[in-house]
């Protein structure tokens, strides 16, 4: 949340903030990686949180100037970190690398960094404010790509299809599938909930689920039909920031 990190269990409800060692209160990001630890990124630091022998929690800041925008661990357990101005970091066997600061990353203002996504074939893809997409594998840069019809509107969110194909949500542009080196726009105009797509997610069954601004879409992976739920069907609100699918498959 904005006002602290919040750990829910059958018993009760803790509540962690800076008097515990959180480096800010104000919640942007959380992930857990391959080795268990949580990492919760903040609008001032990166925290690394674990869980001693005796259940004790360890609160950790690691990156404590950065305002974090979005986290990812690689097939390599390496973990990327995309930040406001900063540039991506890379957490690898203890070191932080920085990606952006110079060379094809760097663009002055642009610089703010929304999505992080590795694909099947290894490679990591990043987002930019400024609507355009990175591609890197491992520690080297590959190319810069420039989606068509989406200058100076942020790549919200990356997912990849079963079938390979990456999925790109905007702030304002819709959702583009990435065919090659073609693109397919879906907007409202095809049924989307909203224009402004926040979060992709790949669920068992091969859907994606679109987080927006005014409810939840989902593209059924046979057919590209497009289905949307909003707060007239049932939702509490308008604005959905992710959507999660459990071991069951709700």
């Amino acid at each position: 949340t904005n006002n602290g990190l919040f750990r829910v269990t059958d018993k009760n409800v803790l509540k962690y903030t800076t008097t515990h060692g959180l480096s800010h209160n104000f919640i942007t990001y959380i992930i857990e990686d391959s080795n268990r630890n949580l990492w919760v990124g903040t609008v001032k630091g990166l925290n690394r949180i674990n869980r001693r022998q005796d259940e004790a929690i360890v609160i950790e800041r690691v990156l404590k100037h950065f305002l974090i925008r979005c986290l990812y661990e690689d097939e390599e357990k390496s973990l990327w970190i995309g930040t406001e101005s900063s540039g991506i970091k890379r957490l690898k066997e203890g070191k932080f690398l920085s990606y952006g600061l110079h060379g094809p990353l760097r663009d002055h203002q642009e610089e703010i960094f929304f999505s992080l996504w590795e694909n099947q074939q290894g490679y990591t893809w990043i987002g930019r404010l400024d609507g355009k997409l990175f591609r890197c594998q491992g520690s080297d840069f590959i190319e810069s790509i420039q989606i068509p019809g989406v200058p100076g509107t942020a790549v919200f969110s990356i997912a990849e299809d079963a079938k390979g194909n990456l999925w790109l949500g905007t702030n304002g542009k819709g959702i583009f599938q990435k065919k090659n080196s073609s693109y397919v726009q879906f907007t409202t105009r095809e049924g989307l909930a909203d224009n402004v797509v926040v979060s992709v997610l790949r669920d068992r069954k091969g859907n994606l689920w679109l987080s927006t601004f005014d409810g939840v879409s989902i593209i059924h992976h046979d057919n590209n039909f497009i289905e949307s739920f909003r707060s007239k069907d049932g939702l509490l609100g308008k604005r959905v920031n992710n959507v999660y699918d459990d071991k069951v498959g709700n």
